[in-house]
């Protein structure tokens, strides 16, 4: 499967669409064959999702996600460990990031996926303001990620 452009004009109204929305999305964005993983980025208006496209280089593949990434959010304290706790079953893959929006990228505290790995990781960042959540199941390569009505994988020509 080959991916959209990302100046394509269904993407960007998409795009437009899903901020007007939900206020938010998420996106991935991955440079192949660079020999590393991508930066992720809460991106919360069109012209900053304008500004974090026009600056990637040319062949970047961008995944952009319409539903909020790890939406257990707020400063570390023992409700919040009961949330994801309840939310994030034993056995489920989950990841914690900062709550930065772009221009910044997302900083990564820490992903496992069991309930004493999640313990231990909130509990050391007790009373910082942090994003918790599942992990998409996404295979490995960006290639293979199914478009869906809540999911675009596009990249910069």
């Amino acid at each position: 499967m080959g991916t959209s452009s990302i100046t394509d004009e269904l993407v960007l109204n998409t795009v437009k669409k899903w901020l007007e929305e939900r206020g938010e999305i998420f996106v991935d964005s991955y440079l192949p064959h660079s020999g590393s993983s991508g930066f992720g980025f809460f991106v919360r208006s069109f012209s900053d999702f304008s500004e974090l496209v026009s600056k990637a280089p040319s062949g970047a593949v961008f995944t952009i996600f319409r539903e909020q990434r790890y939406p257990i959010r707020g400063k570390v304290d023992d409700i919040l460990m009961e949330k994801a706790m309840q939310e994030i079953k034993n056995g489920e893959w989950y990841g914690i990031v900062g709550l930065d929006f772009y221009p910044e990228g997302l900083s990564y505290y820490g992903s496992g996926n069991s309930h004493t790995e999640l313990k231990k990781e909130l509990e050391e960042l007790r009373g910082m303001s942090i994003c918790v959540g599942k992990e998409p199941n996404l295979p490995n390569e960006y290639w293979n990620i199914e478009e869906s009505n809540d999911v675009i994988v596009a990249s910069k020509p």
